[in-house]
């Protein structure tokens, strides 16, 4: 699961994120339904794969260019290992990502306002936004 499960990112990931909090509600539930049954949801950052290059556009042709923020990611080795010590300590939640992804999800919950504003105005200067029209 990524990390956009805690905060949605932009307008553009709406539908993924909704997904992906449906998953979080969903085990949410599955462990409190069963108490004998260990889960742990994985929220990751950005994880150094090369995937990104190789994914296609809405052309179905490859991209070609990885992300600059993907290259930045944790590798995958050490993706797993962290993953894997929250399996061997039990974690319920881990959340896999930066320090300032991690504060996003603690103003979730402390200071929500302040979050939605700042998600608001990151929003408002994606290039990809639908813009508003005056006729």
């Amino acid at each position: 699961m990524s990390f956009s499960v805690l905060i949605h990112m932009s307008w553009r990931c709406r539908s993924y994120s909704a997904s992906k909090h449906a998953l979080q509600g969903y085990f949410d539930c599955l462990r409190a339904e069963h108490k004998n049954l260990h889960i742990l949801v994985v929220s990751a950052g950005y994880i150094n794969t090369g995937f990104g290059s190789r994914a296609l556009n809405t052309d179905g042709k490859v991209v070609g260019v990885e992300d600059e923020n993907q290259k930045k990611g944790y590798s995958p080795e050490h993706s797993a290992r962290m993953i894997s010590d929250a399996i061997r300590d039990r974690v319920s939640d881990f959340d896999m990502a930066p320090f300032g992804a991690r504060f996003a999800v603690f103003l979730r919950y402390f200071w929500p306002t302040l979050l939605n504003y700042a998600l608001y105005t990151c929003g408002t200067k994606d290039q990809w936004a639908p813009k508003n029209k005056k006729e």
